[in-house]
């Protein structure tokens, strides 16, 4: 049986000036330092929870799918190569 890990893309919709300094710490923790630049991250609870903090700064993609070492797609609800 193959285990498909689900993950999100995210980019930095608003800078992180003027903002309080555990957001700025979460920005940086989660690798969001350039502004509209993609960042793939694992879908996991810890994950979610640090996302949850500064969600209002990011833009959060489509979900991607990564299933034995390939990158797949999903359309309709269907995984697509």
């Amino acid at each position: 049986m193959v285990e498909i890990q689900s993950s999100h893309t995210n980019c930095m919709w608003c800078t992180a000036l003027r903002r309080p300094y555990w957001e700025k710490n979460m920005v940086k923790m989660l690798g969001l330092t350039k502004k509209r630049y993609p960042v793939i991250h694992k879908n996991t609870p810890s994950v979610n929870n640090r996302l949850n903090t500064i969600r209002h700064l990011i833009q959060q993609k489509e979900e991607h799918y990564w299933k034995l070492g390939r990158h797949v797609k999903i359309q309709d609800g269907r995984l697509h190569d």
